[in-house]
C-alpha cells in the first residue's frame, strides 16, 4: 500500500510539472493525487487476480485500469489509450475493495465511434460493451 501511494504521489507530481500552465480543475484538494493512488492499488489487486487465475498467459499484455465508479457517479466505461495493445481490464472500488467489471481487446476498442476527442487520445468502451472476466481465462489460454 506504501509502495502504491508513494508510486502514486510520483505520478501526480510528474503531470503537475508537465502541465503547469494548463489548470486541472479538482472538484477538491488532491482529487488527482487520489486519482493515481487509486490506480496504483487497482494495479495490486489485478496482479493478485492474474496471479491465481491464470499464472500462464501465453505473454499477452494485459493492462488494468482502474475507473472511478461511485453511487452518485457511476462508470462512463473503460478508458483505452491509442497506444495501448492486448488487453484491457476494467477495474472499479476504492481500497481496499475493487471490482473487475469486464475485458476488452484493447484492438476491438478503437474503434471510431468510441474515439474521444479529449487529449491524449483515448477511446471510452461503455461497460455493457465489456466481455465477463470469467471469459478472460478461455481467451489467454486456449
Amino acid at each position: 500500500m506504501e509502495q502504491a501511494a508513494a508510486k502514486g504521489l510520483k505520478l501526480a507530481a510528474a503531470y503537475y510539472e508537465r502541465n503547469k500552465d494548463v489548470k486541472f480543475i479538482e472538484p477538491y484538494p488532491g482529487e488527482l493525487w487520489t486519482h493515481y493512488i487509486e490506480q496504483e492499488l487497482a494495479d495490486v489487486a489485478f496482479a493478485k487476480y492474474k496471479e491465481s487465475e491464470f499464472p500462464d498467459y501465453n505473454g499477452m499484455r494485459i493492462v488494468s485500469r482502474w475507473t472511478e465508479h461511485t453511487y452518485n457517479k457511476p462508470a462512463k466505461g473503460l478508458k483505452v489509450k491509442a497506444q495501448q495493445d492486448g488487453v484491457c481490464v476494467c477495474v472499479i472500488g476504492r481500497s481496499p475493495n475493487y471490482e473487475l467489471l469486464g475485458w476488452i481487446e484493447c484492438e476491438y476498442a478503437k474503434r471510431p465511434r468510441l474515439y474521444c476527442a479529449d487529449w491524449p487520445m483515448h477511446y471510452i468502451v461503455p461497460i455493457d460493451e465489456l466481455k465477463p472476466m470469467d471469459e478472460l481465462k478461455q481467451y489467454l489460454i486456449p
